[in-house]
């Protein structure tokens, strides 16, 4: 993912692995999504799902439940079980 805003090989490969996937019914994840136009160009080839320090640090679980359902205390409840 690294390279695919400015790598038309990069870029190419991901999309065939998308165009895989999704024909085989699967949902893609792309990691390593470190800015806004990784994001971009994995939404124009239309991964489904992405993870990255593009789109947020990783932190504690617990912040990341607080942040998630802040209503719901038995999500945060299941974590310190």
């Amino acid at each position: 993912m690294r390279h695919i805003d400015n790598d038309p090989i990069s870029l190419s490969m991901v999309a065939a692995f998308n165009q895989v996937g999704q024909s085989m019914k699967l949902k893609t994840i792309a990691e390593f999504v470190e800015n806004d136009a990784i994001l971009q160009r994995l939404g124009e080839i239309g991964i489904d799902y992405a993870q990255g320090y593009g789109i947020q640090k990783p932190g504690p679980l617990q912040e990341q439940l607080e942040r998630l359902h802040p209503a719901n205390p038995t999500a945060r409840e299941a974590v310190r079980n």
